[in-house]
């Protein structure tokens, strides 16, 4: 039985388990890696949530093959097998699948402006493999790193730029506005302002990260990671 951070079980020690976040998303992967770990042949997760898909993928080596994500209402049920999935896109999608989805905008992270997911995704489809590694690196420690930063934007600028080879946001504004193209205003209007969305990005990916581990404890940063903390912390005025 699992409720707020604590998670208790009759027959055995769950404490690892236990976690200090709170929402479901990421309890059902962490409860689905224990069944896994335990011996379990095939795990059904529940959920009508993405964020509990993207997860199950990035944690897909870690899980039985016979893995399953079921969404859907009442009768309308879907049963999604992973292991196909994660065949088709790849170890190094899978990896920086999480950090992708914070960065494209997941439940609690903002999108870029006239970019859903569709468009997100087809330009993830198309990344380079050091954007792909740079992506990956997002919320592997407390402060996101240089590698992962410059992915981060090279992301952004192929978003509204498909396969070019600009990979700053104040580069391609000045190519758009010598251009007379309305799309520099639905960019970030500063690296600063873009560098706050990497950071919100970071931490959720930390999150998805650190509440998928079997391990004890599992914790997030105290130290107060706000985005106008982390960018003093980066030397950013």
């Amino acid at each position: 039985m699992a409720w707020g951070s604590e998670c208790l079980a009759t027959h055995q020690n769950v404490v690892h388990l236990g976690s200090s976040h709170k929402e479901a998303d990421t309890k059902l992967v962490l409860h689905a890696l224990a069944a896994s770990c335990s011996g379990a042949t095939t795990v059904h997760v529940y959920s009508p949530d993405t964020d509990v898909l993207v997860l199950l993928l990035r944690r897909y080596p870690e899980l039985c093959q016979d893995t399953s994500f079921v969404t859907g209402v009442g009768q309308n049920n879907r049963i999604i097998k992973l292991g196909a999935i994660y065949s088709a896109i790849g170890d190094k999608k899978a990896a920086a699948l999480p950090s992708f989805h914070a960065l494209s905008g997941a439940d609690v992270t903002g999108s870029f402006s006239g970019k859903g997911k569709i468009s997100c995704w087809k330009v993830f489809s198309d990344a380079s493999e050091n954007t792909l590694t740079g992506l990956a690196a997002l919320g592997t420690s407390d402060q996101p790193s240089e590698l992962a930063q410059e992915a981060a934007e090279q992301f952004v600028c192929s978003l509204y730029l498909p396969n070019t080879k600009i990979s700053e946001v104040g580069d391609l504004r000045w190519l758009f506005f010598k251009q007379n193209q309305a799309l520099s205003g639905k960019l970030p209007p500063t690296k600063a302002a873009l560098q706050q969305a990497i950071l919100r990005a970071h931490y959720q990916a930390i999150i998805y990260g650190r509440m998928t581990a079997l391990q004890t404890p599992q914790s997030l940063p105290q130290n107060g990671m706000d985005g106008k903390k982390m960018m003093s912390q980066n030397g950013s005025q």
